[in-house]
Parts: structure tokens; sequence; C-alpha cells
């Protein structure tokens, strides 16, 4: 079950990853920090055999550098919006 913005440290974690990227110049789509922290809290819950809930509360400080670190890959720089593809008619050109 994915945790939502609702929960606090979920919200605190989220904001704090955003504010670093924006630091950078650089934005993510829509829910993109959220799926990211919901796999982080799972994949620690998982290894340490506890649940989601639990996993969030444990998470360190250092969480939004760290996914911002990893979201870079897939960031645009604020204010230009990303291309979108037509990979058939792309094919097709060819």
């Amino acid at each position: 079950m994915a945790i939502t913005r609702r929960t606090a440290r979920f919200a605190e974690l989220a904001s704090e990853a955003e504010a670093v990227l924006a630091s950078r110049g650089l934005g993510v789509p829509i829910g993109l920090v959220d799926a990211a922290i919901n796999d982080s809290v799972e994949r620690v819950a998982l290894l340490m055999g506890i649940g989601a809930r639990a996993s969030l509360n444990l998470t360190p400080d250092t969480l939004p550098t760290t996914l911002a670190d990893a979201l870079e890959v897939v960031a645009t720089p604020i204010g230009h919006r990303a291309e979108v593809v037509d990979l058939a008619a792309r094919r097709s050109a060819r």
C-alpha cells in the first residue's frame, strides 16, 4: 500500500526532495518524487521485516537529497517542458 502526502513525514520528505531539485533548477513529473519515496520505504520495510509506515518513520533526514541525486537523471530544467516523442511516427519517418 502506497503512503501519500497526507502523512506528515511523507509530505515533509517529498517537499524537501522537491526543494533540493528546485535549488538545482530542476523539476520532475508530478508523482515521481512520491513514487521514489514509496519505493525506498517499501524496500527498507522488506529488508527489515517491518511495515511501510514504521519504515517511513525511520527514514533518515538525508533521504530527500539522496532521492534528488537519483532523480536528476529524469529531471528537466524548471521552465522547460519535457519533449513528448511519438515513437510510432518517428519509426515510420525512417
